[in-house]
């Protein structure tokens, strides 16, 4: 199966599904509507992790990661990373309300 045969089928939709669940329905980067799943890494595509492998974003940021992976001669997941961390750090006003599940799990670790 080609990958814009797999965007189409159920199994991306329940995929999609988890990650709004787990990460929130809004951009990683701008905490805006997201609109677009980026695919971190396409080693596991078909078989994503939805914490590792995918992450939501809007799609104005989702085509600058892409432009700044190329920009950098970067693979895409240290691209993505390397983005998201730079451009977090700008949102000072990150507050629990506003946390997704995985970003909560991420800042309080093992009390959870």
């Amino acid at each position: 199966m080609e990958y814009k045969q797999y965007l189409t089928t159920e199994k991306w939709a329940k995929t999609k599904s988890k990650v709004f669940n787990l990460q929130s329905k809004r951009c990683a980067v701008c905490r805006k509507g997201v609109v677009d799943v980026h695919h971190k890494t396409y080693k596991r595509i078909f078989s994503e992790n939805v914490e590792i492998d995918l992450v939501p974003l809007c799609r104005f940021h989702h085509f600058e990661i892409h432009k700044f992976a190329k920009e950098k001669k970067i693979p895409i997941f240290q691209a993505t990373n390397q983005y998201i961390k730079k451009h977090k750090q700008k949102r000072k006003n990150l507050s629990w309300k506003t946390m997704s599940p995985l970003e909560r799990k991420t800042y309080l670790g093992k009390a959870l």
